[in-house]
């Protein structure tokens, strides 16, 4: 592994620096010089604390400025990565990933809604045809219709026990957050990873297991066939329960 971290925030592939941001993201651009990342170190860590060594096939929606996938292409040489973003394309990203010797494996798609099924199936189809994902990752939109129409495109792509990494989950609930984040539109990231808890419940489960902590919630594919999403959390008669 060649990346060469410098505390939390700042990152050098051999001459070239990535850099995380928090803050200001209309601001953080990748430039000739430098890359832009979303995610710490410590992101990168998790991933390689739980991804087997021999991952093949990795799937980012949502990739800001590529310093991610160019981070994850160097953490899993083995590795062919597709990269998805709504964003207009940016030539900076691309002389990079050439340049570091990552173009062989790395391919980036701009302009495509991560609930565009059509277009993201072509882009899986013609990078592995029906060949099982490793890992996904979700860091896109963080808004419930959009994460859990992505859920219902790629999930049944990845393998068994496979995993799909929903990032920022929490937003809601960050300490001093107003709720502004998505101008108060349509229900919280959290209630997604609430229903994909309930759903691991199932005697044959399509989610084994579901692992949370503050920045990423990791499912698991298990052996069943996922039905849609709305359709996962089978919830008979626990309704009133529930309160629902």
């Amino acid at each position: 592994m060649r990346q060469r971290w410098v505390g939390e925030d700042l990152c050098f592939i051999d001459d070239l620096r990535i850099r995380y941001v928090s803050s200001n993201y209309e601001e953080a651009v990748t430039g000739a010089d430098e890359m832009v990342v979303l995610k710490p170190k410590s992101y990168f860590d998790k991933y390689r604390s739980f991804v087997r060594e021999d991952v093949r096939r990795i799937v980012e929606v949502g990739i800001f400025e590529g310093g991610s996938v160019v981070l994850l292409a160097d953490a899993f040489p083995n590795a062919e990565i597709v990269g998805i973003d709504y964003r207009q394309p940016n030539p900076f990203v691309l002389e990079h990933i050439d340049r570091l010797g990552f173009a062989d494996r790395v391919k980036v798609h701009y302009g495509v809604s991560q609930s565009d099924r059509a277009k993201i199936d072509a882009l899986l189809g013609a990078a592995w045809g029906g060949e099982r994902i490793d890992l996904v990752i979700d860091d896109a939109s963080h808004e419930y219709d959009l994460t859990t129409a992505t859920f219902d495109i790629i999930y049944p792509r990845v393998r068994h026990n496979g995993h799909y990494v929903i990032e920022d989950w929490g937003w809601l609930h960050w300490l001093g957050y107003d709720g502004s984040l998505l101008g108060g539109k349509g229900r919280a990231l959290s209630s997604m990873v609430l229903e994909l808890a309930m759903a691991t419940a199932g005697q044959q489960p399509s989610v084994a297991s579901l692992t949370v902590d503050g920045g990423m919630a990791v499912v698991t594919r298990g052996y069943a066939a996922p039905p849609p999403f709305k359709d996962m959390v089978r919830l008979n008669g626990g309704r009133k329960w529930l309160g629902l």
